[in-house]
């Protein structure tokens, strides 16, 4: 599971952002509907052995994003296996 979170400034524009693994989009894109809020995405994604090593990214989508200054932010990766 994926877990970001990022505190947008209130002047951004309205981007958004999504989960890369090994350069491919995976699931949705999240957008930000306003400025000055969190922009928060959770992804589960399953990485089989043809995956590794794994290039996980998440990057911004559409237009650009201004964070806030001053605030945490956060990219969480965990691992859940059998």
């Amino acid at each position: 599971m994926i877990q970001f979170s990022a505190q947008t400034g209130t002047l951004t524009l309205l981007g958004g952002a999504q989960v890369y693994v090994n350069g491919v989009g995976v699931g949705a894109a999240n957008r930000l509907l306003a400025g000055g809020i969190p922009l928060v995405l959770f992804s589960m994604i399953q990485l089989g052995a043809a995956d590794l090593p794994a290039s996980i990214q998440v990057r911004g989508t559409g237009a650009l994003l201004t964070l806030a200054t001053g605030t945490t932010n956060t990219i969480s990766i965990s691992q859940w296996s059998n």
